[in-house]
């Protein structure tokens, strides 16, 4: 029966429904064409994802070197807050996150800032600052260069999204923070860079306090 089956996957490889029918000589088979429809990748907020090919040249200002186009990330513009998170290497389309859009550059627009990840690396780290002007990304291998002094330990003030491994040829990407982040603890009395005090509650972040 081998040659019923390559006549099968031949001539109805493609199609959605196979309807088989007994006749008085055996058996007949009709195939229903399918309608292939392409699925859409799924966005969400902070979604780590690969930049498009436009998005690349529009945020480097030149067409990007193609080895490092597969480890070249943008982060899907989410909300802290009421905050929506800003930065380079996120592509500010708060209106709609959930949306299949990817926004790119059109004359008189913020550009996209694509985020280049250097190779070889075990961890590469996404996260969220938060100061007094609101939520900021940030990205680097190494948080603590980037003002996390307490990393690996939570401070209330950073938010890790992702971890990136680009030891591969194709990088894999460790998502951590999939949606908008509520604030749901007050923190009182916590100072920012320049030393000054402000409080985080279910608003953002407020004016610096009087201590």
């Amino acid at each position: 029966m081998q040659w019923v089956w390559d006549l099968l996957t031949l001539n109805f490889n493609n199609s959605s429904t196979v309807t088989v029918t007994k006749t008085g000589n055996g058996y007949t088979w009709h195939a229903a064409p399918s309608s292939k429809v392409s699925v859409p990748p799924i966005y969400y907020p902070f979604k780590v994802y690969k930049a498009t090919s436009a998005q690349i040249k529009a945020g480097l200002g030149d067409d990007a070197d193609p080895e490092d186009a597969i480890r070249t990330f943008v982060v899907r513009c989410g909300r802290v807050g009421n905050d929506p998170i800003t930065g380079d290497g996120q592509d500010g389309y708060n209106t709609d996150p959930d949306s299949t859009f990817l926004p790119t550059v059109l004359p008189d627009t913020t550009p996209v800032i694509p985020q280049v990840v250097p190779p070889d690396l075990d961890a590469y780290y996404f996260w969220i600052e938060m100061t007094a002007d609101g939520p900021e990304l940030h990205s680097d291998d190494d948080p603590t260069s980037d003002g996390w002094d307490t990393w690996p330990e939570p401070d209330g003030l950073h938010i890790m999204i992702a971890e990136v491994n680009t030891i591969n040829d194709k990088p894999i990407i460790r998502q951590l923070l999939r949606a908008d982040f509520p604030i749901t603890v007050k923190l009182d009395k916590v100072c920012d860079e320049t030393g000054e005090p402000f409080t985080l509650d279910l608003q953002g972040l407020k004016e610096p306090e009087d201590t």
